[in-house]
């Protein structure tokens, strides 16, 4: 329990001094990530150089002889390093009573600190899922900047920003997607009636998921899904991005038997975990939960594998002294610098991700 004083001459009641439950990244804590070296501060290319292997041969006999060398090509994967700055001030002697440990003055700065680190999350997942959003307006854009969800075509994909998966999965209605454009599954969803599509999650998701799984690169032979264990690990094999009011919905609707919504049956949110499919809020999609509502979603296989941040330079606090014109004040500075990743995958036409978006329907009013 928090007291909170509004006469600051009180003594201040003592408080737990953490951060806020602020979003702290839903979709980004589900990424890899990997180092990157030090870099300077204009330096802002980075080139990742990833060997992709056109052939790979291995010679079977009795005797030692090698195969013909295989060839492989360099491919150059250019992205730019991002800051992400924050920065709060204060006077002198609230810097002095900061450092003295005064409780008021720690937990006001604590509680600016986390307003920062709120709108950094917002920011940052944004600009790395990247899923509708468009960055052309924003003074910082630029082509090299490749957030992991953004619906690239085929014609337009490459190496360094590859194509998503629609135009791979055939729902339902026999009907197969196009890259770049959401896929209706052709699937419904209700509490309020019995027209909800019977066995709602193999009907909606196999079809992907069968996608992901089928798919292997023609070049190395290497697997969107991860096959090794992957059928008894612990861990979700797939995610699912959602508005988070649909994820709400997800956990109390419950499963449709063919005659009836069964109120002691699982929740349609739990059957979905039982399948390896982890339910994650995102703000990016939308959900419309009214008769006919159309809610969109992502759906994404070893999200950990597959899409990475590379950081340069990890979340860091430091406090700086201004050269005033009048005034001398302190100020508390927050950098950040990294930039996104997402895997390629070779078909023999075409680079993909393993990243598919979809929707389905909400309540459709029986006939």
């Amino acid at each position: 329990m928090t007291t909170y004083v509004n006469n600051a001459r009180l003594k201040v009641i003592p408080q737990y001094l953490k951060d806020q439950p602020w979003y702290k990244g839903q979709v980004i804590g589900k990424s890899g990530s990997f180092p990157l070296p030090s870099m300077h501060n204009k330096d802002m290319h980075v080139q990742l150089d990833k060997i992709i292997a056109r052939a790979a041969k291995i010679k079977k006999g009795l005797h030692k002889e090698f195969p013909n060398t295989s060839k492989t090509d360099l491919k150059s994967m250019t992205r730019t390093l991002h800051w992400f700055n924050g920065l709060i001030d204060w006077t002198e002697e609230e810097y002095e009573d900061y450092k003295a440990g005064d409780q008021k003055q720690v937990f006001d700065t604590k509680s600016e600190i986390d307003a920062v680190a709120y709108q950094y999350d917002q920011d940052l997942e944004n600009w790395l899922v990247g899923y509708g959003v468009t960055f052309a307006s924003d003074a910082d854009a630029t082509e090299f900047w490749r957030p992991w969800f953004n619906a690239r075509t085929e014609g337009t994909s490459s190496i360094n920003d590859p194509a998503d998966m629609n135009s791979k999965v055939t729902n339902v209605a026999g009907t197969t997607g196009t890259t770049g454009v959401l896929l209706d599954m052709g699937t419904t969803l209700t509490s309020l009636t019995t027209n909800q599509t019977i066995d709602f999650v193999r009907q909606t998701f196999q079809p992907i998921i069968r996608a992901f799984t089928t798919f292997k690169d023609s070049n190395n032979g290497r697997r969107m899904v991860e096959s090794k264990n992957s059928f008894s690990a612990s861990k979700a094999r797939y995610t699912f991005l959602g508005a988070p009011e649909l994820i709400e919905e997800l956990y109390d609707v419950k499963t449709y038997d063919g005659e009836k919504v069964r109120v002691d049956g699982p929740s349609v949110g739990a059957v979905m975990a039982a399948k390896k499919i982890d339910l994650v809020p995102c703000d990016n999609f939308t959900a419309a939960l009214e008769e006919d509502g159309v809610c969109q979603f992502g759906f994404i296989c070893d999200f950990d594998r597959n899409f990475q941040k590379g950081m340069e330079r990890a979340v860091a606090w430091e406090a700086d002294k201004e050269i005033p014109d009048i005034n001398s004040k302190w100020v508390k500075k927050m950098t950040s610098r990294l930039l996104g990743f997402s895997m390629p995958y070779w078909d023999g036409s075409y680079y993909y991700k393993p990243f598919f978006h979809g929707s389905f329907t909400y309540a459709a009013d029986p006939e």
